[in-house]
C-alpha cells in the first residue's frame, strides 16, 4: 500500500531531517502538519530500533487532536493514514469523537519471516498545565501549533526527549506572530550552530504546491501579499515574522528574560501597581542581590478596586509582600471609587505605596536598563516568571490576557503610545522609586502632565533610593 503524497522540495527538507529537534515556523497552509504526520509514521516504521511510544503534544487537547485524530474528513491525520497502510490497530487503541478527551493509538505490523513485528503506541498530550505533563518516556514527539506553547512546555518536552537520548526526536511546528515570542527564538537558534541539538525551516505558504501550483508567483498569494502590510504577510505566509520596528522595548528577548524564578526565602516582596482605567496591573517584584524578579502578576481589564485587590490577595506571593509603588495617579479617584491609595490601605489593612510622578522617558530608560545583561553574573538583571503574560505580552513575547492587548508601540512621532503599557510601567515606577533615574541630575523638582491622572500637576522625583524600599532591601541583604 503507498499514500501517493508527494512532497515540493520545501516540504521535503524538514521531512527528511534526522535533527533531534526539527523546528518549523510555516506559513498558513504549508503543510507543517502533514509533515509532522508522515514523519512519525515513515520515521516510526523505518527506525533501527522501533519505537514504543510517540507523542502528539499541543497546547490542549484539540492541537493535539487534530494531528492524531483528524477532523471530518481529513485524510492526513496519523490515525487516518495509519488506516490506509493497514497497520492500525482499531480494537486495541481508545479513539475518542470529542477532541477535547484523550486518545490512545495502537500501531501493529505483523512480524515477516525476516522482520520481526512494530509493536508501539501514540498519544495526545495536553500541555494545558505543563506540570502535569506525565513521566512517560516517548522515543519522540510531534509538537502541534506550538507557537500556542507557553515556554515551560517546551522545557518539559525537552526533558521528556532526553530520558532517551540520542535515539529520541522531536518535529515541532508553528505559526508565530511576532519575532520577539519564545518559539520565534528557538527558531532563530536553529538557524546556526548551537548546543540544543536544533535545526530550523522557514516554510512559506506557497511550499504547499497543492493549494498554490505556481509557487511564490501563484496569483492567490500575489493576492494575499498586496492585502496586507508586508509585516503581517512576513508572519503569516512567509513562517519569518519581522522583528517589530516600533517596539518601545526591543532589547527583550523572551528565551533571555522569561524564565520560572519562585520566591527566595528571606528576601522582601514588593507590589508595583499601575491602576489603569483600560488595564490595573500588579506586579509582584523581589529584587535578589542584583537580580530583578517578576513572581507573579494581577492583569485585569475594566477592573474595580475591590476586584484586583481580592485577586492579589489570592496570590501565593501575598504574604512576602511589605511594600509597594503606586502610579501617581492612584491619587486620583478610579471610576468614582475613591483613589487607588486609600483603596490599598484600606483593604489590605495597612499595606504602605509610595507614589510619585515620572516622566515616561524615564520610565522607559529605566526599563532598558534592567533588559541589559549583567557583567558580573552574565543574566539579565531582570527576570520574568512565565505566567506573567501581561507585562511579557507588553515587551513582545506573546499574546496578551487583554483581548485588546499586545506590544507596547512607539508612535510615529518617536514618544511611546498610552496604550499596552500597564505592567511595563507599574514595574518602571517601582524600579524607579528603588534606584533612582538614569541621570543623577534628573533628580530635581520638574512639572509635566500625567495623562492617565488627567490633571496638570508638580512633582519632586524620588532620591536614588526611598527610605522604606532601601531599608528593606538592606535588612534582607544583610542577612545573607
Amino acid at each position: 500500500m503507498t499514500l501517493n503524497i508527494e512532497l515540493s522540495p520545501q516540504q521535503a527538507e524538514p521531512f527528511w531531517d534526522e535533527s533531534r529537534n526539527v523546528v518549523n515556523c510555516a506559513g498558513e497552509g504549508a503543510g507543517k502538519s502533514t509533515i509532522g504526520v508522515l514523519k512519525a509514521i515513515c520515521f516510526s516504521l523505518t527506525a533501527p530500533k522501533p519505537p514504543s511510544l510517540g507523542w502528539c503534544m499541543g497546547a490542549d487537547f484539540e492541537d493535539a487532536y487534530k494531528e492524531l485524530v483528524g477532523t471530518s474528513g481529513d485524510d492526513l491525520s496519523i490515525v487516518n493514514i495509519a488506516d490506509r497502510l493497514g497497520i492500525l490497530d482499531r480494537a486495541g487503541s481508545t479513539i475518542s469523537s470529542h477532541a477535547d478527551q484523550k486518545c490512545r493509538v495502537h500501531i501493529y505490523v505483523r512480524p515477516t519471516l525476516y522482520l520481526p513485528a512494530i509493536d508501539f503506541y501514540i498519544e495526545d498530550v495536553s500541555g494545558y498545565d505543563p506540570l502535569k505533563i506525565g513521566r512517560d518516556e516517548p522515543d519522540w514527539i510531534l509538537g502541534a501549533e506550538c507557537s500556542r506553547w507557553l515556554p515551560e512546555l517546551w522545557y518539559r518536552a525537552q526533558g521528556r526527549l532526553a530520558r532517551k537520548y540520542p535515539r529520541s526526536w522531536g518535529y515541532f511546528s508553528g505559526s508565530p506572530e511576532t519575532a520577539q515570542d519564545w518559539f520565534s527564538e528557538i527558531a532563530a537558534l536553529g538557524q546556526g550552530p548551537n548546543d540544543q541539538d536544533i535545526v530550523s525551516y522557514y516554510m512559506p505558504s506557497w511550499a504547499n504546491k497543492v493549494l498554490y501550483p505556481g509557487g511564490a508567483d501563484d496569483p492567490a498569494i500575489t493576492k494575499l501579499q498586496n492585502s496586507m502590510s508586508r509585516d503581517r504577510f512576513m508572519a503569516r505566509h512567509v513562517g519569518k515574522p519581522s522583528p517589530p520596528r516600533d517596539a518601545v522595548l526591543p532589547e527583550f528577548k523572551h528565551s533571555l528574560h522569561v524564565h520560572p524564578v519562585e520566591y527566595v526565602q528571606g528576601y522582601p516582596v514588593y507590589v508595583f501597581i499601575d491602576p489603569g482605567t483600560t488595564v490595573y496591573a500588579v506586579e509582584f517584584v523581589q529584587i535578589v542581590n542584583q537580580e530583578i524578579r517578576v513572581l507573579n502578576e494581577v492583569y485585569m481589564p475594566q477592573a474595580s478596586h475591590a476586584q484586583v485587590i481580592t485577586n492579589t490577595l489570592l496570590k501565593p506571593e501575598w504574604k512576602y509582600v511589605r511594600a509597594g509603588v503606586i502610579d501617581i495617579a492612584g491619587s486620583q479617584h478610579h471610576f468614582g471609587q475613591g483613589s487607588s491609595e486609600e483603596a490599598w490601605y484600606r483593604d489590605t489593612h495597612g499595606l504602605q505605596l509610595q507614589a510619585k510622578y515620572w516622566r515616561v522617558e524615564q520610565t522607559v530608560e529605566r526599563l532598558r536598563s534592567v533588559l541589559q545583561i549583567n557583567p558580573i553574573t552574565q543574566r539579565p538583571y531582570l527576570v520574568i516568571h512565565p505566567r506573567c503574560t501581561g507585562m511579557i505580552s507588553e515587551m513582545g513575547g506573546g499574546k496578551s490576557p487583554n483581548p485588546a492587548g499586545g506590544l507596547w508601540r512607539m508612535s510615529p512621532q518617536g514618544t511611546p503610545r498610552a496604550e499596552n503599557d500597564h505592567a511595563s510601567k507599574a514595574l518602571g515606577y517601582g524600579l524607579l522609586a528603588v534606584y533612582g533615574t538614569i541621570s543623577p541630575y534628573q533628580n530635581e523638582t520638574i512639572e509635566g502632565e500625567d495623562k492617565d491622572a488627567g490633571s496638570y500637576m508638580s512633582a519632586t522625583r524620588a532620591p536614588a533610593r526611598s527610605s522604606l524600599l532601601e531599608s528593606l532591601i538592606r535588612s534582607a541583604h544583610a542577612s545573607h
